[in-house]
Parts: C-alpha cells; structure tokens; sequence
C-alpha cells in the first residue's frame, strides 16, 4: 500500500535536478545556456561529462551513455526500483523543497531546424530500453509483440539514437526513450483489432495500454483497443469509435483536465455504452503510474 504522502511520478518531476544534487553537495562545474556541467555522481569522473538542462529538467552522462528524468538518476544512483525512488524523494521534498512546473517537451514542438529521420526499424534489443520497460514494470515480452526498436538521426547527425517506437495507423512512429517521447512521420493514432461486435478500449499513450496488459497477464490480446498518442488526437479517436458497431467503450484516459476533457469529448460522441476507467487508478495520473506503485 502506497503511503499517503508518497510523491507519484508527476510531482517527483517538477524536482529541480540541480536542487537534487545540490542538496549532494554536487556542485555544476560550469553551465552553457540552459545546460549545467558536473563532475558525474555516477562514476569517477575527472572532467565534466554530466549535463542537466534545467528547461528538459533532464540529465545525461556521456560517460555511461545514460540519461533521463530525475527518477531514473535516484534510481541509478541507488540501485532503487520507480517506486523506492518515490519513496526516497518524498522523505527529503514532500513538504518543503521548491518544485517548478515543467511542461512536456515533444520531439515534434521543438522548433524546425531539429530533424528527425528515420534510419532503422528492428526487434528490441538495446539492453538501455529493457530498463526502460522494467523501470516502467512492463512485461517484456508483452512489449515485444506489440513495440519496435528505432534508430533515428537528429539534424544529420552521424550518432544514432535509439528508442522503443509503435507504429501508427499512417506509418509515423510514436517513440520514447529515457531522454524524450515524440513522434517520427505523421502523428496519428494507433488502432488494433477493430472490429464489429468487440468491446473497444481507449488508452491515451502505449505505455498505459502495454501497462494494463501487464497487470492482466494478457499475453494474446484479441479485443480491440485504440492508442490516442495524444490528447491531441481526440478527433482522430472519435473517428476510429464511430468506425466500427461496437458493444461497449472502456476509457483509460489520464487523471488530468486534459484526460477529462478528452473523456468527455469522446463519450458524449458515441451512441453505445461506455465506462470510464480512471477510477481504477484514483490517485495516480495513469495507469502506467498504478502498475509502478503496485510493485
């Protein structure tokens, strides 16, 4: 049972970093716009190769090749699991520490000179995104069937990143890696197995979906199941309900204005049954967040 002054993901992440590591006594040892250099908290360092963009609220180690929000640092530093590192940030900043309310940067917003290309679609073999999914505590093989592994360029840039991505329903890539999430291609939503008859599940992002397969041990999914990949995409969404003559809609939409609204939008559009979900997960923001804390 989590504690009720247990910080959830979404408020563990308007923790400053610099605040974070400054309370370590870590110091930056120089900074450049909005990024600050330090000596790495995760491994001798002689020279500054740990960078924290203050406006990402992000870090990565060029040392290790590993990056991230200011969870995945507590739990590299202290061998923690998601919600071990909740804990360990709520006993220092649940009362008393200042926050800043970052907004999500998407791939796709940042301005147009950042070139995404797509240079190679695979099977998920990079051992960084297994921990992605296990910090996550998604089933990995479930996540195998239904996401790819990309390598993409920014700006022509010879290094490759490399993220997990689903495909879309006009070819783009929905992708997130420890660093950003963001769209390759068009964005669109993402259906599965829509058909007549069915019962439809709505989720708001592929994590929330691979999460309640997760939870449900559903190995073999054969309902249909509609992946917005945004808010955004609502229109798109009601698009793909109306498509289709089915029994009832199951909404696992995020428990935030803009989850609500979207609710709302969608199930005062359709002519049959529907169940809002988000209940299940009262207190956290998604179901992704619920699975994490179940741990």
């Amino acid at each position: 049972m989590v504690k009720i002054n247990t910080m959830n993901s979404k408020q563990a992440k308007q923790i400053p970093i610099e605040h974070f590591l400054n309370k370590l006594n870590y110091k930056p040892v120089k900074s450049s716009g909005n990024d600050l250099w330090y000596k790495s908290p995760l491994h001798e360092d002689n020279t500054p190769s740990f960078k924290v963009n203050k406006i990402l609220n992000s870090w990565y180690d060029f040392g290790l090749g590993e990056g991230g929000s200011i969870i995945d640092l507590v739990c590299t530093m202290y061998n923690d699991d998601v919600s071990h590192a909740l804990k360990r940030l709520s006993s220092d900043y649940i009362s008393h520490s200042p926050v800043k309310h970052y907004e999500t940067i998407w791939v796709d917003s940042v301005p147009k000179k950042s070139k995404l290309e797509l240079k190679e679609v695979g099977k998920i073999s990079e051992k960084a995104l297994y921990c992605l999914l296990r910090d996550r505590c998604i089933d990995v093989d479930i996540a195998k069937k239904h996401l790819q592994q990309i390598y993409y360029s920014i700006n022509n840039n010879e290094k490759l990143n490399y993220a997990l991505a689903l495909k879309n329903d006009v070819g783009g890539y929905e992708f997130k890696n420890a660093l950003m999430k963001g769209c390759i291609g068009s964005k669109a939503i993402t259906s599965i197995n829509l058909e007549d008859g069915k019962d439809v599940a709505v989720f708001e992002g592929m994590m929330d979906f691979l999460a309640y397969l997760t939870h449900h041990k559903i190995t073999d999914f054969q309902s249909s199941a509609i992946i917005l990949n945004s808010t955004s995409m609502k229109d798109e969404g009601l698009k793909a309900l109306n498509s289709k003559q089915f029994k009832k809609a199951y909404f696992f939409l995020d428990n935030d204005e803009m989850g609500k609204q979207c609710f709302e939008y969608l199930s005062q559009n359709i002519d049959y049954d529907f169940v809002d979900c988000s209940s299940i997960y009262d207190g956290f923001n998604d179901y992704n967040e619920l699975v994490i804390n179940l741990k």
